[in-house]
C-alpha cells in the first residue's frame, strides 16, 4: 500500500469514527426543516384541558377535539399554507353545545400538497351570527399540524429533527434540577433580573415585590390545591388580561416587560405609556412575550412552583411551517416558560394563548374572542406539536 493510499484510508477511518461518535441529536440538527410523515398526532399531553387528536387512514382524517373553553359554533378543515392561504373544500361546520366532538374529513379529491389542519371557534352567539368568525379577526383555536395529501391520501407531517433537537436541549436543562427555580428567598427572581431593569418608575424593594406577587397569586388560585390546576388558573389570568404589543418587540423599542409594574398597573387601573385606565377598574396593559413569561414565572414561584424562562424562535406567522418560514430560525426572538409539576417539566407559552393586541401605532386595543384566552393548546403542549412551531435555543439561568 502506498504512503498516499495509507493516508487516505486512515483519514476515512478517522472520519467514520468521529461520525459514529456524534450524538444523533447533533446530526439531526443539521437540517431542522426536514420532514417525515405519520398517521397520528396529539396536540397536548393527556389529561390536559385542551386536546386535538388527529389520525389518518387513507383519505380519511379523524379529528377529536376537547377543550375547557366554551364555543357555540366550529369549523374544522384544511387551509392552504402561507399568509394568503384559504379554506379548502375539505372542511366541516358544526354547532356544538359542548366542548368535545369528533369530525371526519375526506381528502379523496383534494389536490396534492401540504395544508394546515385548523379548528376555528365562535365563542359567543354574536360571533356565530356572521361568517367572519371562522378565522378572520376572531382567530383560530388550533393551528399547528400540517397535513400532506398525495393521490387523495392524507398523512400528518412532522419535523422529526426539530423535535430531536428540542428534546435534547430540554433534557440537558432538566439535569440541572428544579430547586434553583423554586426558592422564595431574596434570589427568587435573580435569574431573570433583567426584566426589572431600565424603567423610569421607582420600584419597591425585592421583598415588597415578592409579597405583592404572593398576594396576587393567592387571589388567582383561590382555594385550588392541585398544582396543575393552580398553573392553569395563573396561565388563564395572564393570557386573558394582558394585551400583546404588536410593535415594540419587532422594533426592539420600549418593551414593558417588568412583571411587578404590569401587574400593578392592571390591578390599580393606572394609565401609563403601556396602559390605559378603564371604567371596569382594571387597566388595559400591553407587554410582549418576555413580559407575559415573567408574570407567569413570578406568580408560579410565589406558590413554590419551579418555573424557568426559555428562549428561542417561533414561527413568524401562524400560517407558515418550518418548510416555508423565511425568518432566521436561529434568531432569538421569542420567550416562554417551563414549570415543574408532577415530576416533569411542562411547557407553557402564554403569548400564544392570548387573544388581545395593542397596536401602538394606531392606539387600538382589541380582543379577538370574548373576554377569555383564545386557546389552551400552548398550556402543556405535546413536544410533537410544540416542535412544529417552536425551536428551543436555551434557558435563562
Amino acid at each position: 500500500m502506498t504512503k498516499k493510499l495509507r493516508f487516505a484510508v486512515a483519514c476515512a477511518v478517522t472520519f467514520c469514527l468521529i461520525f459514529a461518535m456524534v450524538p444523533a441529536t447533533a446530526l439531526a440538527a443539521v437540517n431542522l426543516r426536514a420532514t417525515t410523515t405519520t398517521n397520528s398526532f396529539s396536540s397536548n399531553n393527556s389529561g390536559g384541558s385542551e386536546q386535538v387528536d388527529v389520525t389518518t387512514s387513507g383519505s380519511t382524517i379523524t379529528v377529536e377535539y376537547k377543550s375547557a373553553l366554551k364555543g357555540v359554533k366550529y369549523r374544522v378543515g384544511l387551509r392552504g399554507i402561507g399568509q394568503n392561504g384559504s379554506w379548502t373544500p375539505v372542511k366541516q361546520d358544526l354547532v356544538a353545545s359542548n366542548t368535545r366532538f369528533t369530525v371526519q374529513l375526506d381528502t379523496s379529491y383534494q389536490p396534492n400538497g401540504t395544508y394546515y389542519l385548523l379548528v376555528a371557534r365562535a365563542a359567543t352567539n354574536t360571533q356565530a351570527q356572521g361568517y367572519d368568525y371562522i378565522g378572520g379577526s376572531h382567530g383560530y383555536v388550533f393551528v399547528g399540524v400540517p397535513i400532506k395529501v398525495s393521490s387523495g391520501n392524507a398523512a400528518v407531517v412532522t419535523y422529526s429533527n426539530m423535535l430531536s433537537s428540542n428534546e435534547s436541549k430540554r433534557a440537558a436543562s432538566a439535569k440541572k434540577g428544579y430547586k434553583a427555580y423554586k426558592t422564595s428567598s431574596a434570589k427568587a427572581l435573580s435569574d431573570i433580573a433583567f426584566v426589572f431593569k431600565g424603567y423610569d418608575e421607582k420600584l419597591p424593594s425585592a421583598s415588597t415585590r415578592r409579597a405583592f406577587f404572593k398576594k396576587v397569586s393567592d387571589e388567582v388560585i383561590g382555594k385550588t390545591t392541585d398544582q396543575y390546576e393552580q398553573m392553569l388558573k395563573i396561565y388563564t389570568y395572564v393570557t386573558s388580561n394582558f394585551y400583546y404589543d404588536t410593535i415594540s418587540f419587532n422594533t426592539s423599542s420600549a418593551q414593558h416587560i417588568n412583571p411587578y409594574l404590569n401587574l400593578k398597573k392592571f390591578r390599580s387601573n393606572l394609565s401609563s405609556s403601556n396602559s390605559v385606565k378603564t371604567s371596569s377598574k382594571k387597566a388595559k396593559v400591553a407587554t410582549t412575550c418576555v413580559g407575559y413569561s415573567a408574570m407567569l414565572i413570578a406568580l408560579a414561584r410565589a406558590q413554590g412552583i419551579p418555573a424557568k424562562l426559555v428562549y428561542g424562535h417561533a414561527l413568524t406567522t401562524p400560517w407558515d411551517t418550518w418548510t416555508t418560514e423565511k425568518s432566521d430560525i436561529k434568531k432569538r426572538d421569542h420567550w416562554w416558560v417551563e414549570v415543574y409539576i408532577n415530576k416533569r417539566w411542562m411547557i407553557m407559552d402564554p403569548t400564544r394563548g392570548t387573544n388581545a393586541t395593542w397596536n401602538r401605532t394606531t392606539n387600538k386595543w382589541e380582543k379577538k374572542a370574548a373576554d377569555e384566552l383564545l386557546t389552551l393548546n400552548y398550556f402543556d403542549p405535546s413536544m410533537e406539536f410544540f416542535s412544529n412551531t417552536h425551536y428551543i435555543h436555551g434557558y435563562k439561568s
